[in-house]
């Protein structure tokens, strides 16, 4: 089974419920011609929710290991980018199929992910479930 890990630091604790700051690097990060290119993204800090498990104990500026199984990381990749992107096309193709003049049926279908992703923040924390990060101390 494939592991996605991130190194972090936890920014806060509040008893077994604690905020991670990870540190994404795009891949232009390591390209020789980031500088030119007008794609360059080199980083972006982002927060994390992480449950401590039970026993374990963190301490704020501590470095720790996140880490998160291939099929929980395809779950949310699915629920975040493919559903929503099927859902756009499917309900514009219908609805311009129905006769629907193209920037109604546009509207209509980016209502429609938006609808969903309310839906998904509606039930984010059952989802979260669903996605099991685990966090450990990082060892060098």
């Amino acid at each position: 089974m494939d592991v996605i890990e991130h190194e972090g630091v936890v920014s806060s604790v509040d008893g077994r419920s604690l905020k991670v700051e990870i540190v994404s690097q795009s891949a232009c990060a390591s390209c020789h011609a980031r500088g030119q290119c007008l794609s360059s993204l080199d980083s972006a800090v982002r927060t994390m929710d992480v449950t401590a498990p039970e026993g374990e104990s963190y301490a704020v500026g501590e470095r720790v290991r996140l880490s998160v199984t291939g099929r929980s990381g395809a779950l949310a990749v699915v629920m975040c980018y493919i559903v929503p992107l099927v859902l756009c096309i499917a309900t514009l193709a219908l609805l311009v199929s129905y006769g629907m003049t193209e920037g109604v049926a546009a509207a209509i279908s980016l209502a429609a992910v938006a609808v969903y992703m309310l839906i998904l923040f509606i039930f984010r924390r059952s989802i979260a479930q669903k996605v099991d990060i685990k966090i450990t101390h990082y060892k060098e």
